[in-house]
């Protein structure tokens, strides 16, 4: 009887340690389907849980965009850096720093753009370096600004000063040159071109009721606008 009541008792141990569910990670609790004292079944779904050591965003961009852009080698660390801001609820000037994860093998479907994931450590700022940041909240709608890679040999101008065909108008030695150019890249204000173009060329922004090349020029202000290089 006493070795029966103590296996009774050891028993019961056993099935208290089990009713303790530790999670493999530091998470937080986002659902909660069960309760304390209730009674539940093999399968049963008790919580949902979000890790917080890291959260993941899901960014789209055009494809045109990807052949500038880093991906980590490892889950860890590399990736080109991400700024992220929330303008609608984090005061003007806050951001919080990311980097770009991968590319997730499948477009958008309704804009046909390319999904990556960046990656952001300690989302809710809990650690000491990262005292008074603003903290991620899962399904907010953020912005990402992603630092591209370096490009090299190349002249930006504004995009309304390309001209159609992919063509520049240039002051050179007091005449109009027009130039083709290659646009290896645009953003939202500039185009990156390659082509040729000197330093010592002028770039004409205003409109020409003539254009051709040879027209003779001239500045409208003792210091024209140059080519930013």
């Amino acid at each position: 009887e006493v070795r029966a009541a103590q296996a009774a008792v050891d028993k019961a141990l056993l099935d208290l340690e089990r009713t303790s569910i530790t999670a493999p990670f530091h998470a937080q609790v986002m659902d909660r389907m069960a309760d304390v004292g209730a009674l539940i079944s093999q399968g049963d779904p008790l919580a949902r849980l979000v890790g917080v050591d890291t959260y993941w965003i899901e960014a789209t961009l055009p494809l045109d965009r990807l052949p500038w852009l880093s991906f980590a080698e490892s889950a860890e660390s590399g990736g080109s850096p991400v700024e992220l801001r929330n303008r609608g609820a984090w005061p003007a000037g806050q951001s919080r720093q990311g980097r770009l994860l991968r590319l997730v093998g499948e477009l958008e479907g309704d804009t046909r753009m390319a999904r990556v994931l960046v990656a952001v450590d300690d989302p809710l700022a809990r650690a000491a370096e990262h005292t008074g940041e603003p903290a991620l909240i899962v399904g907010s709608f953020l912005q990402c600004r992603i630092q591209a890679r370096e490009i090299e040999d190349v002249v930006r101008v504004r995009r309304e000063h390309l001209r159609k065909d992919d063509s520049v108008w240039l002051m050179r030695d007091e005449a109009l040159v027009i130039v083709a150019v290659d646009v290896v890249f645009k953003d939202a204000e500039y185009a990156y071109l390659r082509g040729d173009i000197n330093a010592t060329d002028r770039l004409v922004v205003t409109s020409l009721s003539t254009v051709r090349d040879g027209v003779p020029l001239r500045t409208a202000t003792a210091s024209p606008r140059a080519i930013d290089d």
